[in-house]
C-alpha cells in the first residue's frame, strides 16, 4: 500500500537539508567509484543535453522522474519486499534502481540515492518526502553540471593550493572529503532525531510479521535476477 501521508513542514525542511548535505558526499563516493573503474573499463563522457528551454528541463528531466520512479521504486517496490524487513527492501529496491539506469558510471550514485530516498520514506512514514528528495536531487545535479561545475574547477585549478598538490583531480577529492565529513556529522544529528521521532510516531503499533529464510519465496526475486543478467550483458556489449 502507497504511504501517502501529509508531510510536516519540519520535515519538508529537513529532507531539503538532506538532500543538500548527501549531495557532496555522494558525489565523492561516485568520484572515487569511477577512478577506481577508469583502470578496468574506458569511461565515456555523456555531455547533458540543454537546448531544451530550462522549464521543460525540469519537468521532464528532474520532476516527472521524481513522481514516477518513487512510486514505483520506494511504492511498490518496497512494499514487495518490506515483508522480509525494512532495510532489506530498501537494500533491494535501490539496487533494482540503480540497475535500472543501465549505465556503470551511473551505478553507485543511484544505489546510495535510493537507500537515501527508502530511508526518508521510512523515517517520515510518507511517499511525499522521497519524491521531494529525488526532485532537489535532480535540480541540484541540474544547476552544478549547467552553472556550477566549471566555473568551481577553473577557480580551483587557478589556486595555489590546487599547483602546489600538482593535481586538480586530487585537490577536489581532497576538499570534498573534508566537506564530506562535515557533512556526515550533520546528517547522522538529522537522522538519529527523525529515527526517535519515527519510534515515538509509531508507538506501540503492530509490526509487520517478517518471513522466516526457510519460508522466502525465491520466484519473488527472478525479476531481479533477471535484471541483474541483462545488465551484464548489456555492459559487455557496450564496453
Amino acid at each position: 500500500m502507497l504511504s501517502i501521508k501529509k508531510l510536516s513542514l519540519i520535515n519538508f525542511l529537513r529532507v531539503v537539508a538532506i538532500v543538500i548535505l548527501a549531495y557532496p558526499v555522494i558525489l565523492l563516493l561516485n568520484g572515487i567509484f569511477l577512478t577506481i573503474l577508469s583502470h578496468f573499463v574506458g569511461l565515456e563522457n555523456y555531455p547533458m543535453d540543454y537546448n531544451e528551454s530550462r522549464i521543460k528541463y525540469l519537468f521532464y528531466i528532474c520532476f516527472i522522474p521524481a513522481i514516477c520512479e518513487e512510486i514505483f521504486f520506494r511504492g511498490a517496490l518496497i512494499n514487495s519486499y518490506n515483508i522480509y524487513g525494512g532495510k532489506f527492501a530498501i537494500l533491494m529496491s535501490s539496487l533494482v534502481f540503480a540497475l535500472f539506469h543501465f549505465d556503470v558510471q551511473n551505478f553507485i550514485a543511484p544505489l546510495l540515492l535510493g537507500i537515501l530516498f527508502g530511508n526518508l520514506l521510512e523515517l517520515t512514514g510518507t511517499i511525499f518526502a522521497p519524491m521531494i528528495a529525488h526532485f532537489l536531487n535532480n535540480v541540484l545535479a541540474f544547476i552544478s553540471s549547467k552553472y556550477v561545475n566549471d566555473i568551481v574547477f577553473n577557480y580551483l585549478d587557478n589556486t595555489s593550493l590546487a599547483r602546489d598538490i600538482g593535481s586538480l583531480q586530487l585537490y577536489i577529492i581532497i576538499m570534498l572529503s573534508i566537506v564530506s565529513i562535515v557533512c556526515l556529522i550533520l546528517l547522522r544529528i538529522l537522522f538519529v532525531r527523525m529515527d526517535k521521532e519515527r519510534k515515538i510516531r509509531e508507538g506501540n503499533g503492530q509490526k509487520l510479521r517478517r518471513r522466516s529464510i526457510e519460508s522466502i519465496d525465491f520466484f519473488n526475486f527472478v525479476p531481479i535476477v533477471t535484471l541483474i543478467i541483462l545488465y551484464f550483458i548489456y555492459f559487455v556489449v557496450v564496453f
